[in-house]
This record gives C-alpha cells, structure tokens and sequence, in this order.
C-alpha cells in the first residue's frame, strides 16, 4: 500500500512540476514544448495524447502550419482521409512552401478523381524546386512515376 502511494505521490509531483514550469514559459516556449511532445506522443503511436498537444498549440497560435502538418499526420493514421485532406491544405495555405502537404494535397486530389487540381498541386511543386522529384517527398511509387513523368514533359515541351 505505502508503495502505490509514493508512485501517486511522485506522479502527482511531477505533474504539478511541469505545469508549473508550462504556466511559467512564455507562449513560444510552451508552443515549442507542446509541439515537441505532440512529435513524441506521434512517434509512439499516442495519437489521442498527440492530438491534445497538437490542439494546444493552435490555441497559442492558430496559424501554426507544422501544428496542421502533425495534425493531418494523426488524422492519416486514424484512417480519416477528410480531416487529414483539410489540415494539409490548411498548411498550403499558411505555408507555401511546405511540399510534403503539397504532395499529399496533390495525392488525394488525384486520388478522388480531381485531376486538374491535382496536377495544378502537381505543377506548384516543380515550379518551387525541380529537384522535388528526385527527393521523393513521401510518395509511393506510383505517384512519384507520374510525377517524374511531368517532370521530364516540362523539360520536353517547356509547358
């Protein structure tokens, strides 16, 4: 008895440690420590614990793109294609330049039958940097076939 009760004790304690040390921090610290542990909790496989860490972030600050990003990532394991499809496009949005959300965009646009969109996504991509295609960005044979296909078409025809 006097052993679980020392472990609640130590857990409690380190529980209160750490929301002191939270409610200390500024708001990019605590940002940057719930994004830190909403990479963690992701990694194990913690995507009820990751999704709570995630959401605390975009109260901080909800124009946080890699939040959307790791966000999109948990809907994706989850299996909900739909709420993953509006994160990524959510970091598109509040940053350009980010091809791993463009690639998965452009994927599911093409996926569900909404190729124009997706080869615009497609084209976005090479624009910003040819050498996208030789990095791969996540992208399963397949899709990284038609996008190398692109790829040389441009070279070809200049269009």
């Amino acid at each position: 008895y006097m052993k679980n009760t020392n472990r609640v004790f130590r857990f409690i304690q380190t529980i209160l440690i750490s929301a002191a040390i939270i409610a200390c921090a500024g708001p990019d610290e605590r940002k940057a420590e719930y994004l830190d542990r909403g990479k963690q909790f992701l990694e194990e496989g913690n995507y009820a614990k990751a999704r709570i860490e995630i959401k605390n972030v975009l109260q901080i600050d909800p124009k946080t793109a890699e939040a959307y990003l790791l966000m999109g990532q948990i809907e994706e394991k989850e299996g909900d294609v739909r709420r993953a499809f509006a994160n990524y496009l959510r970091v598109t949005e509040l940053d350009p330049t980010n091809i791993t959300a463009q690639v998965k965009v452009a994927r599911v646009y093409i996926l569900g039958g909404r190729t124009d969109q997706g080869q615009e996504m497609v084209d976005k991509i090479l624009t910003a940097d040819p050498s996208n295609v030789k990095r791969g960005h996540c992208m399963p044979p397949f899709w990284r076939a038609v996008v190398i296909a692109r790829a040389h078409w441009h070279k070809l025809t200049g269009c």
